[in-house]
């Protein structure tokens, strides 16, 4: 269970980091998981500024969007629904960072330490923007064969793993469809449903199986720092 001042603390670190999108963080780590347009509601900004603080927020790990089946209609026929929810431990984590670097530049070498600083830096990345930042850095000398490799390295010791589908889709029992995403501690507001809920959703997406993680270059489109 998350304390006040956990949450606030929290908040304050989104408000050091990026500024005014702290308000839709703060919504979401206080409401728990919203729609889009409850968010809009809540915050009272426009949608495009939601939208917005919301992309940033995902590029960055920071919130996780995800579908739940919602029963519309007489017929008792569903449609997937959209929430997003900020991950607490993720936003912890961005405190650390100068201590994940110094930890990887340890045990793995200076190359590994730059090419995780460029996920810790700009959150999520392909391969091919991964590759451009290793290659501006050094002048145009970093080989692509050779930024794999490093790249391999922190995938195998798990600094680093595929970002999950945008939008995965959680199955919930049908008498408790809703309540299950809404559940709230008394202390903060904030959930019990976790990121591990969402890792584990990500069997199904959309109704078809997600790729698994893949650490080959023709797969590499979509990596993130591994919480």
């Amino acid at each position: 269970m998350v304390g006040q001042q956990g949450v606030r603390y929290t908040i304050s670190l989104i408000a050091t980091h990026f500024g005014d999108v702290v308000a839709v963080c703060e919504c979401l780590i206080r409401r728990g998981s919203l729609s889009f347009m409850e968010v809009v509601r809540f915050t009272e900004l426009h949608k495009g500024q939601v939208k917005d603080c919301l992309l940033v927020l995902i590029q960055h790990n920071c919130v996780q969007a995800f579908s739940i089946p919602k029963t519309v209609g007489m017929g008792g026929a569903t449609k997937p629904v959209t929430l997003y929810m900020a991950i607490f431990d993720n936003i912890i984590h961005r405190m650390r960072f100068s201590k994940f670097l110094q930890i990887v530049k340890e045990h793995l070498g200076n190359q590994c330490a730059e090419l995780l600083e460029g996920f810790l830096q700009h959150g999520r990345l392909t391969f091919e923007l991964l590759y451009d930042r290793a290659s501006g850095l050094s002048g145009g000398k970093a080989k692509r064969d050779d930024v794999l490799a490093t790249f391999n390295k922190l995938v195998h010791a798990h600094y680093l793993e595929r970002c999950p589908k945008g939008d995965p889709f959680l199955e919930t029992d049908a008498n408790d469809e809703v309540s299950f995403v809404r559940k709230r501690t008394r202390v903060t507001g904030l959930h019990d449903l976790t990121h591990e809920h969402l890792r584990n959703a990500g069997a199904k997406h959309d109704g078809g199986p997600v790729r698994p993680e893949a650490a080959d270059a023709g797969n590499l489109d979509g990596w993130t720092q591994e919480s």
